[in-house]
């Protein structure tokens, strides 16, 4: 399998939901990714030794991966409250993680990701891709269906496809909120982006706004050296006009 060269983060709000709230949510979300690709047809979440396998369009997916979510954090939670009585019902302010994979046709990893749930100021709720194939991400038109799935599913604050070139890794770690090929922000996020960025397409929403510098029928892998310099000079514009950009 080759690997993607994108890396997807999304952070979204943080709020209190039960770990049945939280499956919904999850399965929603593959319930969407797979009118657009098979291998999002199920999930894997557990190790080789206890690993569940999830249909999402069945109608027990949703209670299936919340037994499976509260199993993966069951330990930390008794630990802490001293309760034996927890189930999918239960919802705290501290963190509630687990991860996923899905599989393509040869059962190669097409995507894991990381899920982190929470409700307080010192831990973020986020979505983060571990692995991803390459033919997951490597069009833009692949990108928008995804990240669509991501914020119509969600609440979230931003939500972007950054590079893993170790030059934009590096440079755009000193920038808050650094832009991807496409990045969503809502309308309640911390940092302001301005609307006329040269060589910058917008799509706005009811809550937030896209920014692209690709289109959807781009191949990604064929120009990522062009779209690093493009991206890091996007980011050096925000910068001189709002120098709080910078970190």
């Amino acid at each position: 399998m080759m690997k993607s060269s994108l890396f997807f983060i999304a952070k979204l709000k943080n709020k209190t939901l039960t770990i049945a709230e939280i499956s919904n949510l999850v399965i929603q979300f593959y319930r969407v990714l797979s009118k657009f690709h098979s291998s999002f047809q199920s999930v894997e979440i557990g190790t080789s030794k206890n690993k569940v396998i999830i249909t999402v369009k069945d109608d027990s997916a949703v209670e299936l991966l919340a037994e499976s979510i509260l199993n993966k954090n069951k330990i930390q939670i008794k630990r802490i409250t001293k309760k034996d009585n927890i189930d999918i019902n239960f919802s705290w302010e501290k963190d509630i993680s687990f991860a996923l994979t899905s599989r393509g046709i040869d059962n190669d990893e097409f995507l894991s990701l990381f899920f982190g749930f929470s409700n307080n100021k010192f831990t973020d709720s986020q979505i983060t891709s571990i692995v991803a194939a390459n033919e997951c991400f490597n069009t833009g038109k692949n990108i928008f269906h995804f990240l669509n799935a991501v914020v119509d599913v969600f609440d979230v604050n931003y939500t972007t496809l950054k590079l893993t070139d170790d030059k934009y890794v590096d440079l755009s770690s000193n920038y808050k909120l650094p832009l991807g090929l496409i990045t969503y922000l809502s309308n309640d996020c911390e940092v302001f982006i301005p609307n006329d960025l040269n060589g910058v397409e917008y799509e706005y929403l009811e809550e937030g706004k896209y920014l692209s510098i690709v289109l959807e029928e781009e191949f990604i892998e064929d120009d990522m050296e062009l779209y690093r310099e493009k991206l890091l000079g996007v980011m050096d514009e925000i910068k001189r006009k709002f120098p709080e950009y910078a970190k």
